[in-house]
């Protein structure tokens, strides 16, 4: 539990929509876990979804003006809580977050943290990330000339996972 840093890492997945954001984080997380690290991950999405099933206790407190609701089970928390429409992702962290080494953002394009951009080569788009100065990596399925970051493969996790893991070391941060 947060080995090395008072405050965790943050790193962002971003890429376009479809180019295997999700994909990647899930197949890093692993790795990463086996590495001994606590890890938090935050999603960013523009559509509103239910985030709790209509009718059960948790649903029926907020639908009466709960504020916050808050599940508890003998190993999970649920916390659904209204946020203003343009929270920032920062001001999560400190208070949901404590604790962890890092914590992966899925999406948050615009937030200043390190990045790593997934690009696919069938795409013909360019990199969504380019001029950012967070962008540490690209993660790709073609080799990609960029003369200043390293590319690594989405068909090596493991390979992602330690870069990351390098990347997490105090002298490189």
């Amino acid at each position: 539990m947060n080995k090395h840093f008072s405050q965790p890492a943050v790193l962002g997945i971003v890429g376009y929509s479809g180019a295997g954001k999700t994909t990647l984080i899930e197949s890093i997380l692993p790795y990463l876990v086996a590495a001994g690290l606590q890890i938090a991950t935050l999603k960013h999405t523009h559509h509103t979804i239910p985030l709790d099933i209509p009718g059960k206790d948790s649903w029926r407190h907020k639908q009466a003006g709960a504020a916050m609701s808050m599940l508890l089970t003998t190993s999970q928390l649920q916390i659904i809580q209204d946020v203003a429409p343009q929270i920032s992702p920062e001001s999560l962290i400190p208070t949901y977050c404590a604790g962890m080494d890092l914590v992966l953002i899925e999406g948050f394009t615009h937030m200043a943290c390190a990045k790593i951009e997934v690009w696919r080569g069938e795409s013909a788009k360019s990199l969504r990330c380019a001029d950012d100065p967070g962008l540490i990596a690209i993660a790709s399925d073609l080799p990609h000339d960029m003369n200043r970051l390293p590319v690594l493969s989405l068909n090596d996790s493991a390979g992602v996972a330690q870069f990351i893991l390098h990347w997490l070391t105090p002298d490189d941060r």
